[in-house]
């Protein structure tokens, strides 16, 4: 990307750096090379930072100050599943809808020793499992490690889902919104292991009540944000993820009530998208592009 941003500097296209962050573990690694990555962030037209830290942090690596604002994060705009999404899905993999489901949406391959733990106690519950992996590519060794625990797994792409599966691999690209929207409990992955978590902003805005592991600094305000509301969704361990998932499993009205208090605390997103359009109106005008609020 540096030599993007150089190309269209040297062309005069501005460039802009959209609900920018910088990761955590990548800013040490920046710093040690301040020297070679300040010219490429200088010549950025402007920087619209998630939160205040991200804006520090890029003027500290050598963004002019003026030209770094705070602007929110893109990915709370509104981005609601179509009504009918989790109905739907339901048909199509062929569960009761009033049957119980749990995703662990975004699963990293050394998270699956944590499924696998909580598995027995679900499927015993008579509570089917969809597990998505963060990439397709590893869903062959996750189907494995289910396997050698004990689990009878199978697999979206095998073709028509049999009668009764119990736990269920989605390992196909682009369906894990519509998993999500079919789920009563949601277990956001990335956070069980050393890959900070994800974004768990698509099973909140499902309004699915959602668990996340103790890693969770790509997403800190994300994550601290739905813990202010939902203390308990937060968990520190494999048992506590097991006795969590029983708690809610078995008490409706609290589930609603956790997915209620996520849902509002999420930020703004029309605010946000106010401001980005308020902040790149000028230049996409001069462009000849007309932006209506």
């Amino acid at each position: 990307w540096p030599r993007l941003v150089f190309d269209a500097w040297r062309r005069g296209v501005p460039v802009f750096c959209v609900s920018a962050r910088v990761y955590p573990r990548d800013v040490p690694r920046y710093r040690a090379v301040r020297t070679w990555i300040a010219p490429t962030l200088k010549r950025l037209a402007g920087v619209l930072a998630q939160n205040e830290g991200e804006r520090v942090r890029f003027i500290q690596l050598g963004a002019e100050p003026e030209r770094c604002v705070v602007a929110g994060n893109l990915k709370h705009l509104p981005d609601d599943p179509a009504p009918d999404a989790g109905p739907a899905m339901r048909k199509t993999l062929g569960v009761d809808p009033d049957e119980r489901v749990v995703v662990f949406g975004s699963v990293h391959a050394d998270e699956t020793d944590v499924v696998a733990t909580v598995l027995n106690r679900l499927e015993a519950s008579g509570v089917r499992v969809i597990v998505a992996p963060r990439h397709a590519s590893s869903a062959g060794r996750m189907v494995a490690g289910l396997q050698r625990r004990g689990a009878r797994v199978w697999r979206r792409t095998s073709g028509v889902p049999p009668p009764r599966w119990r736990v269920l691999v989605l390992d196909t690209v682009g369906e894990l919104r519509q998993a999500y929207a079919m789920s009563t409990v949601a277990v956001v992955g990335g956070g069980f292991g050393t890959h900070g978590g994800q974004n768990p902003m698509e099973p909140v805005r499902a309004g699915v009540p959602v668990i996340f592991g103790p890693h969770g600094e790509h997403f800190a305000d994300e994550f601290r944000t739905l813990a202010a509301v939902a203390p308990e969704a937060r968990v520190a361990s494999t048992a506590e993820l097991s006795a969590r998932l029983h708690e809610w499993l078995g008490d409706e009205e609290h589930r609603r009530l956790v997915a209620l208090a996520q849902r509002e605390s999420l930020a703004d997103g029309a605010a946000v998208a106010s401001r980005y359009l308020a902040i790149l109106a000028p230049w996409l005008q001069q462009c000849g592009i007309s932006v209506q609020g």
